[in-house]
C-alpha cells in the first residue's frame, strides 16, 4: 500500500489531483515508473506501507463486507429497490395514489 500526502491541496502528478489529507492507494495503483516519480516530488510525501490488501479475487464490495460495512444501507445505495411493501426515501411517509 502506498500513503501520499500533498503539501498543497489539488497538487496534480500522475493522473491525480492530491490531497494535503492522508490518501492510501492499494498495491498496483502506481507503476514502478510512477511511484519513483511521485517520491521524487517534493511537493508530496510518499510512504509506503505495509497493510491489508483485498484478497485476491475480492472487489471493494467484498471487502467492505468482510471489514463489517452496512452496504446494504439506503444511504450506502440510495438507488436500491426497497423490500415489497416497503417505501424507499423520499417516498416514506406519502400514500400512494392506488390506495384510495
Amino acid at each position: 500500500m502506498i500513503r501520499i500526502i500533498s503539501k498543497r491541496n489539488g497538487f496534480y502528478r500522475c493522473g491525480i489531483r492530491h490531497s494535503t489529507t492522508p490518501t492510501d492507494y492499494p498495491d498496483g495503483r502506481f507503476t514502478h515508473e510512477q511511484i519513483r516519480r511521485l517520491k521524487e516530488e517534493p511537493q508530496l510525501v510518499v510512504i509506503e506501507m505495509p497493510g491489508p490488501e483485498p484478497k485476491s479475487g475480492q472487489d471493494e464490495t467484498t471487502q467492505a463486507m468482510a471489514e463489517g460495512a452496512d452496504i446494504n444501507s439506503e444511504a450506502a445505495d440510495p438507488e436500491r429497490k426497497a423490500a415489497p411493501g416497503q417505501k424507499k426515501g423520499k417516498d416514506k411517509g406519502k400514500e400512494s395514489k392506488d390506495e384510495s
